[in-house]
């Protein structure tokens, strides 16, 4: 006991010095390399394609057309295709999904003149009669209205687009024939929350939020409970604090499940979720945006990805996340305070973090262990690989199990005996499984025969097929 209250001593000073000389800065998300492309957290990257038609149409709205035409092209290949869109596909989710993105952009920057040319699609479109043309004809008829809207000036589409919103009933495509708002309703909704978010009209937040709460009463149930949350993501983008607890209850009253984590972001835009602390942590310093961040993941407050979006903030946040992986803040669940930053500084990659979580390796329990052999891992300082070797033959299977993932990121060849023997050795399939998983990446020639002699006794059929998988990089490797 008494090494331990030692070792902790000696971190927490350690901590203090570099807490003691590092600048205050306000949190706020660091310049990206390029200003169209923004971190990625709860939203899936934006697509380079999506970047180029961004640059394409800044110069010329015009060129959005090609796409359109190489949509007519795809999907005439697809005639085969059932009448439903192929949700299953993803060549033709690929399609769909920048399909969308062209029409978002066209609203967004086309000019009246290329009204008949979206025209013309439409009419296509209903020629072709296959399992996108009900989607595309939506897209391209609101995509019209949109620049028709727009053409008139900035002040008058913003009165239209709210009026999307506030008066959906008012369109005769958005209500049935007993005048309940059908599927319809919810598409031109979230596309007139999308464009005041485009144009930045924040003015605009407190009558949004009165239309999402009579949209909450009267839209049809399902199609309002999957696209809601797109609705919200888009209404992040206006960095409103008023918007703080709606964001709230539209990103994290999901369970473990992120709603939108299939959509992309788009170029320029901001992560929702990361939109979300920003607003909360407004005019604080990177220390006390930590401090609150981790409070959450230990407490009541919302917990899913914060280590993501902590890591956004880069190498300012490592001094107080270091100083709360010894020391968590005042929460419920200290544990799970220290493991978001654990995994936060293992998303950053600061090799500063190295001692400190070779330290928890030896003194934290499993949960704190696992969470920092992983991190160690993703930073790729050799100086870990005695204590993740160890860790690799725990009798605890999560801690083995990353301390084996993280023998495989940490990329040394001094890991492959012990590798070997767990591939040869350990009863469980699932370690098997990633002990040749973390060969394909430190393995040598030399691990070649054991691989080939394994394969024959392996009983598994998907180590078999894992171990078959390592044999082809290494020979590879070995040419």
């Amino acid at each position: 006991m008494k090494k331990r209250a030692n070792m902790r001593r000696k971190a927490l000073f350690a901590i203090a010095l570099t807490l003691l000389f590092a600048p205050v800065v306000t949190a706020d998300l660091p310049q990206p390399k390029d200003p169209l492309v923004m971190p990625a957290i709860a939203l899936r990257q934006t697509p380079a394609q999506w970047v180029r038609i961004y640059r394409e149409s800044e110069k010329d709205p015009a060129t959005l057309l090609r796409y359109l035409d190489e949509h007519i092209r795809f999907v005439s290949t697809r005639r085969s295709a059932p009448v439903e869109e192929p949700l299953s596909d993803p060549e033709g989710l690929r399609q769909l999904e920048t399909r969308t993105y062209v029409f978002n952009r066209l609203g967004d920057v086309g000019t009246p003149d290329l009204i008949p040319a979206i025209e013309r699609f439409i009419q296509r479109r209903r020629e072709a009669n296959d399992w996108a043309t009900r989607s595309d004809i939506v897209l391209a008829q609101l995509t019209i209205e949109r620049i028709q809207a727009r053409a008139k000036g900035r002040e008058a589409y913003k009165n239209t687009m709210l009026n999307w919103i506030r008066n959906t009933a008012s369109y005769a495509d958005s209500v049935d024939a007993n005048g309940r708002f059908n599927a319809m309703a919810v598409v031109r909704f979230g596309y007139g929350v999308r464009a005041l978010a485009v144009i930045g009209a924040g003015d605009t937040v407190p009558l949004i939020l009165d239309a999402i709460q009579e949209a909450d009463k009267k839209m049809p149930r399902m199609s309002w409970f999957f696209n809601r949350p797109h609705v919200i993501h888009w209404l992040a983008q206006l960095e409103d604090a008023k918007l703080l607890e709606e964001l709230r209850k539209g990103f994290f009253s999901y369970g473990t499940t992120t709603p939108f984590s299939t959509y992309y972001l788009e170029p320029v835009e901001k992560d929702p979720i990361w939109l979300y602390w920003q607003i909360r942590t407004r005019g604080m310093d990177v220390a006390q945006t930590v401090r609150v961040m981790l409070e959450a993941a230990g407490g009541e407050g919302p917990r899913r990805m914060i280590s993501r979006v902590i890591a956004c903030l880069g190498e300012t946040a490592v001094p107080p996340l270091l100083k709360y992986i010894v020391a968590p803040p005042v929460c419920s669940d200290p544990e799970s305070a220290q493991a978001a930053a654990i995994s936060a500084i293992g998303e950053i990659g600061s090799s500063s973090a190295v001692t400190v979580l070779c330290r928890m390796l030896a003194t934290g329990s499993p949960r704190l262990k696992a969470a920092a052999a992983y991190a160690l891992g993703k930073i790729g300082d050799p100086v870990a690989l005695p204590d993740l070797l160890k860790l690799a033959q725990s009798n605890d299977f999560y801690v083995q199990m990353s301390a084996i993932r993280a023998l495989g990121n940490l990329g040394d060849i001094r890991a492959e005996p012990t590798l070997l023997k767990l591939l040869s050795e350990h009863p469980n399939d699932n370690v098997r499984y990633a002990a040749v998983e973390a060969l394909m990446k430190v393995g040598t020639s030399a691990a070649i025969p054991v691989l080939e002699g394994r394969l024959q006794a392996e009983p598994s059929r998907s180590v078999q097929g894992r171990i078959g998988w390592a044999l082809r990089i290494l020979r590879q490797k070995a040419r």
